[in-house]
């Protein structure tokens, strides 16, 4: 059993006589000490203090609980708590790590879209995600083991995947202040970033500038053209852009070079 501490106050006048080794009497206050965790266990129940869920979790979870296509009355795809966010965070936290909030945005946009076309029920059985932690895991699961999700449409056919990749990466260092876009095939700015490169390799031969120059002043074309506003990888690809936009920043450029 533990030792209990105890605090001792003295008056004023009894101090005096201590100090100066004289007798006193009277009443003195003694009070018991709140003890404070200083064994191995107490640190141990200190340190198990539980840690708030990250800001990356929550983010992803209001994406999930508000998606226009989540099914509200189904058994599954249900709202994801606070206490479901807990129960699944390393899940959570892993798939995030794997495909970053973009790519993860794109996959719950495919996911939710098989489930608003009843893709999710079969046989009479709902296979549908108990909630955000459980889809979390399977794309985990698809990224460690390859295991193919029955939500999954078939990847988009490209010859020059690797020139896809280079543009998408290259519109999120000019527009969305980042390194990678985080690109998913299939997916619809796969697509939009699968164009624009269709159009780059038949425009290539006829420009004396490398590939990855070109990719860098159709940026630059697109950010004069939308300066005042929010550019997707749909304004790359847009007629406007390539029939007039481009041409006319191209052909500037060439003029200042002769």
């Amino acid at each position: 059993m533990a030792k209990k501490s105890y605090k001792l106050t003295l008056p004023s006048d009894a101090m005096l006589a201590i100090r100066r080794s004289a007798s006193w009497t009277g009443e003195v206050t003694i009070e018991p000490l709140s003890r404070k965790p200083t064994g191995f266990f107490d640190s141990k129940r200190k340190s198990a203090k539980p840690q708030p869920i990250g800001r990356d979790i929550l983010w992803l979870a209001e994406i999930w609980n508000v998606h226009l296509d989540r099914p509200k009355s189904d058994l599954r795809n249900r709202y994801a708590s606070k206490a479901d966010l807990k129960s699944a965070r390393k899940s959570i936290g892993k798939a995030i790590k794997m495909w970053g909030m973009d790519g993860l945005e794109i996959w719950i946009d495919s996911y939710f879209q098989q489930c608003k076309q009843g893709k999710h029920i079969w046989n009479g059985i709902n296979h549908g995600y108990k909630h955000l932690g459980g889809f979390c895991g399977a794309v985990v699961r698809h990224a460690e083991k390859g295991e193919e999700l029955w939500w999954m449409t078939k990847k988009i056919e490209d010859d020059h995947a690797e020139l896809t990749f280079e543009i998408a990466d290259k519109f999120a260092e000019s527009f969305l202040g980042r390194s990678k876009f985080g690109l998913l095939n299939p997916s619809n700015a796969y697509g939009r970033f699968k164009d624009v490169g269709d159009k780059i390799s038949k425009l290539r031969p006829s420009l004396p500038f490398h590939t990855s120059a070109i990719i860098e002043m159709l940026m630059e074309c697109v950010k004069q053209r939308w300066s005042d506003g929010v550019v997707s990888p749909g304004h790359l690809a847009s007629e406007h852009v390539w029939k007039v936009a481009f041409p006319q920043y191209l052909k500037g450029v060439l003029d200042r070079n002769d």
